[in-house]
Formats: C-alpha cells, structure tokens, sequence
C-alpha cells in the first residue's frame, strides 16, 4: 500500500466522517490539492465513501420492508 505524502494532512483527512465542504475555500483547497496528490488518502476517501452509500442504500431498503404500507 502507498504512503500518504503529507501525514499531518493525511491524518486530519483520515476521519471517517471528514467533509471538507463546510470549511474556508483556502483550507478546501489546500485539503482538495493534497487529494489530488496523494493516491493514499484519495483511495481511503473512496473506501469511506463507498461505505457511507453502501450503508444509506441498506437502511433506505430496510426502512422500505418494515413501513411499507400494508393493503
């Protein structure tokens, strides 16, 4: 596996739940820039993402089974 090239970044962007969205543009773009750099973090990004739509998938098709309307 890659090494992060910058670990200080790396471990701020390492949270499961890390959205840089809400933050100042200049640290958005320095965190979307190291990103962009770093096959590391891009790739723990992508994990964490395909998690969080896999498990949104699952409850959205759970909440159908037990509320769907019976006739």
């Amino acid at each position: 596996m890659s090494q992060c090239v910058d670990p200080i970044v790396g471990k701020i962007l390492a949270g499961w739940r890390y959205d840089i969205s809400g933050l100042a543009p200049e640290m958005a773009g320095d965190y979307e820039e190291h990103l962009a750099a770093c096959e590391h973090c891009r790739g723990r990004q992508r994990l964490h993402r395909t998690i969080d739509i896999s498990l949104i998938a699952l409850l959205r098709s759970r909440r159908q089974c037990f509320y769907w309307p019976s006739a």
